[in-house]
């Protein structure tokens, strides 16, 4: 069965008990991962919790209406999209789908987890989380939870879903961003040079294949023309 982490939000595939809670996790390593069954109830008392403090104007339903648990729900920042059906006679099925996260958005002493749409997530500790790519702001850029970076900041972000997804032989440091032109910075390897935020998929795809063909001492890989790629000293 199938879990999920609630401190990163990674799905965790097979070997967790659907009642599962506080199992580690492998990406993040927080003992914060339960089962999709635990995961749910804890969302259910979330969504009891919301409406004890509803106004009684709303009458006694409270949040039994499929579109209130759903509101609700969809309203926490770490959901990507929920779906509430009704099972007759007396419950409703909750299907949540967590939000991926790609990185933590740095600014001065403060840091958030954000993914690939730039959404930010939450806010944690500075120095926490080392196993996401730094993506670091500028001092004066306003941060919200549940809120989206700049659109500025939005090709940096999909750069790095795109790392994610392809999981490049070496694990992502943080993304520079200088003139429109983007580069990932790996840990113990060479920079891949991404050029515009176009076809950054495919980009990464590329950048992959061919790190496994160069040299040892290569310090960069450019692929900002994916037919052609060049790697270099």
């Amino acid at each position: 069965m199938n879990g999920i982490c609630l401190s990163c939000g990674e799905i965790q595939y097979g070997d967790v008990e659907p009642d599962a809670r506080g199992y580690p996790c492998e990406v993040c390593g927080a003992g914060e991962v339960h089962g999709l069954e635990e995961h749910l109830a804890l969302e259910a008392r979330q969504v009891h919790a919301e409406a004890a403090v509803r106004p009684e104007r709303e009458g006694q339903m409270g949040l039994r209406r499929p579109e209130d648990v759903e509101g609700v729900v969809r309203a926490l920042p770490s959901v990507a999209g929920v779906s509430v059906d009704r099972a007759f006679p007396h419950t409703l099925v909750v299907r949540v789908a967590p939000e991926r996260v790609v990185a933590v958005a740095r600014r001065g002493h403060s840091s958030w987890l954000v993914t690939g749409a730039g959404k930010v997530v939450r806010e944690i500790e500075t120095g926490s989380e080392r196993t996401y790519p730094r993506l670091w702001l500028t001092r004066g850029v306003a941060v919200r939870v549940g809120g989206t970076l700049p659109a500025s900041y939005t090709p940096a972000t999909k750069a790095l879903a795109a790392a994610t997804e392809e999981r490049l032989p070496r694990r992502v440091r943080a993304v520079r961003a200088v003139g429109g032109e983007l580069t990932l910075v790996l840990r113990h390897g060479p920079e891949i040079r991404l050029g515009e935020a176009t076809d950054l998929g495919l980009k990464v795809a590329v950048a992959t294949a061919v790190f496994r063909l160069v040299e040892p001492g290569t310090t960069y890989i450019d692929v900002s023309v994916p037919e052609r790629p060049v790697a270099g000293p």
